[in-house]
């Protein structure tokens, strides 16, 4: 599902007041790196800011599942627990939680 055509990341602006000077200044930091480094420097510290970037793409995929994983937990629970087994209900939640039932 994140790796289809649902991208939070891509609509999700913070409203943290620093957000837009914070990137600001990397902007300018990296303007500023082009200038100083070599094309060969500054292309391996783009590089790097790559590699960075898929990390960060790992971390909030991860994050994504698990909040959908949590949110899912606590639907099933309000919606079910009080319809069926209590043993049933534990095993479908380890099961969940194990990533059984949705694959991520």
């Amino acid at each position: 599902m994140y790796y289809g055509s649902i991208k939070p990341e891509e609509n999700i602006l913070p409203k943290d007041p620093l957000y837009r000077s914070v990137n600001k200044e990397i902007s300018a930091s990296i303007e500023n790196f082009q200038q100083k480094l070599s094309q060969d420097e500054f292309k391996q510290l783009e590089e790097l800011f790559d590699k960075i970037d898929h990390v960060h793409s790992m971390h909030s995929s991860a994050v994504f599942a698990n909040g959908f994983r949590l949110g899912a937990l606590m639907i099933i629970e309000s919606v079910v627990s009080s319809q069926i087994d209590k043993g049933k209900f534990l095993i479908l939640l380890i099961m969940i939680q194990k990533n059984i039932l949705f694959e991520c």
